[in-house]
């Protein structure tokens, strides 16, 4: 029996963070959610065995890019998606220096939630 890997997600938005958590869960994941960055800075602190997250670009406080820079600190094996509103959205220098490709940024709405699996099986098991 393989181990779940375990995923944060990070979404201001409940809705949002709910059908990504409950989706989730029924692929077979662990699943923390939070709805601010500094919960997600929290858990990093507290947990930094995360294996992927899913951080929402636009959160107040703290903003997702943040999230993924102290995240990356705090447990550099975590994977990351961008998952954000703004369709002007651009990676910017130093999460590419990370390693995190344009591949890594889902658009809302997210229509087809295997977009999102695919990525993360990508990720998690090569």
């Amino acid at each position: 029996m393989k181990i779940a890997k375990k995923i944060l997600v990070v979404d201001d938005e409940n809705m949002i963070r709910l059908n990504l958590k409950a989706f989730l869960e029924d692929e077979g994941f662990q699943v923390e959610s939070v709805d601010s960055g500094e919960k997600a800075v929290e858990e990093f602190t507290k947990n930094s065995d995360f294996d992927a997250a899913i951080v929402d670009v636009r959160l107040p406080g703290i903003d997702g890019n943040a999230v993924v820079m102290a995240g990356h600190k705090l447990s550099p094996k975590t994977k990351y998606v961008i998952h954000t509103g703004s369709s002007e959205y651009v990676l910017n220098e130093e999460l590419i220096n990370i390693g995190i490709t344009e591949e890594q940024v889902l658009y809302k709405p997210l229509i087809e939630m295997q977009n999102l699996l695919d990525i993360l099986n990508k990720l998690l098991f090569g």
